[in-house]
C-alpha cells in the first residue's frame, strides 16, 4: 500500500493568528460579506471563534469600502459619529486589570498629513478619559502640542477626582505619520515592576517605546463600556481614517509569537515593506 503523501511533503499552510492560544477577538474587513463598496457595516463577526462580534445600527455605521489596502477591503470611519461595538463590557477587563494584553492593528488615522485631532482606535471607557478602561488613539492636536503622536492607557475610576490612578503612554512626535496605513503594536501589562514597561508600543514591527510614569495599582474591576473601535468617549476621537484588521490578546505575547502576527499583517495588507531589515518575515510571511 502507498504511504500518505504527509508521510513525505511537509504542510505549507500559512501561519494565522488563529495558530495564537490567547487570541480573544480577530477583525478583519476582508471577512466581511454581503456588502458591497459603501454599503454601511451593521455587524463585523469575530473571526476568532469566540463570538466576540461588533454591532452598530443607524446613522453611526461605518462603511466597507472594497480595494481599499493592497487590494483588499477596509471599514471606514467618518470622523463624526461613526463606531462599531462588542454587546458585554466584562469581556473586556483583561485590557485594564494586571493579567496583560496585547492588540495588533492595521489602521489609519486622519484622511490629511494633520487632522489636528484625536482619531482612535478603540477605547472601553465612556464619558471621560479619567473614566475606568483603556485605550488607543492618535493624537495630532497643536494645542497640547502633540503630533502624530499615538497614545495609550489604562485608567482606574477616578469618580470624584482622586487622582491619577493610570498608566499612560504617549510616543513622541512623529512616531505613527497621519493619513497612511500602518501596522501597530500595543501591549498592556499593568503588573510589570517597571512603570515604563506597563505600556507599550511598537510601530511596523520596530522597538517597542514606552512612556508611562506612573506606579499606582491596577484595576481589578471591569471596564465601563464593551470594547468599540473607532471611538474614544464623550464627543471626543472619532476616527476619520480606516481599520483593516485587529488582532486582540488577553495575554502578552512571546516575542515569536508577536513577529509572526506582524509578519501575516504586513504581508497581507502590503506593508512589508516597513518591516525593520532583520525582521524574520521580512521577506516573506510566517
Amino acid at each position: 500500500m502507498t504511504p500518505p503523501r504527509w508521510l513525505y511533503w511537509p504542510s505549507t499552510a500559512s501561519w494565522t493568528p488563529a495558530d495564537l492560544a490567547d487570541l480573544r477577538a480577530w477583525y478583519k474587513a476582508d471577512a466581511i460579506t454581503g456588502l458591497s463598496d459603501g454599503d454601511p457595516v451593521s455587524t463585523w463577526s469575530d473571526s476568532s471563534g469566540g463570538g466576540y462580534d461588533l454591532t452598530q445600527t443607524s446613522t453611526a455605521r461605518p462603511l466597507y469600502q472594497t480595494n481599499t489596502l493592497n487590494g483588499l477591503p477596509v471599514v471606514e470611519f467618518d470622523g463624526s459619529d461613526d463606531f462599531i461595538e462588542a454587546s458585554t463590557a466584562a469581556d473586556w477587563a483583561f485590557l485594564n486589570t494586571a493579567g496583560g494584553a496585547e492588540v495588533l492593528a492595521v489602521w489609519k488615522a486622519g484622511t490629511s498629513a494633520d487632522p489636528e485631532g484625536i482619531n482612535a482606535l478603540f477605547a472601553t471607557n465612556r464619558g471621560s478619559v479619567l473614566n475606568q478602561g483603556a485605550y488607543t488613539f492618535h493624537d495630532s492636536r497643536s494645542a497640547l502640542p502633540r503630533d502624530d503622536v499615538i497614545a495609550s492607557a489604562v485608567r482606574n475610576s477616578e469618580t470624584g477626582g482622586t487622582g491619577d490612578n493610570y498608566y499612560l503612554a504617549p510616543t513622541g512626535d512623529d512616531f505613527m505619520p497621519a493619513n497612511t496605513a500602518a501596522l501597530l503594536n500595543v501591549t498592556f501589562d499593568c503588573s510589570n515592576s517597571t512603570a515604563d514597561y506597563k505600556v507599550r508600543h511598537r510601530l511596523n514591527g520596530g522597538t517597542a517605546v514606552g512612556g508611562n510614569t506612573s506606579t499606582k495599582t491596577a484595576s481589578t474591576s471591569n471596564p465601563l463600556d464593551p470594547l468599540r473601535l473607532g471611538y474614544l468617549n464623550g464627543s471626543v476621537g472619532f476616527l476619520n481614517g480606516y481599520i483593516a484588521e485587529v488582532v486582540i490578546c488577553d495575554a502578552l505575547l512571546s516575542g515569536t509569537d508577536r513577529e509572526k502576527v506582524e509578519g501575516y499583517l504586513a504581508h497581507k495588507w502590503g506593508l512589508e515593506s516597513n518591516l525593520p531589515s532583520t525582521h524574520p518575515y521580512k521577506s516573506s510571511a510566517p
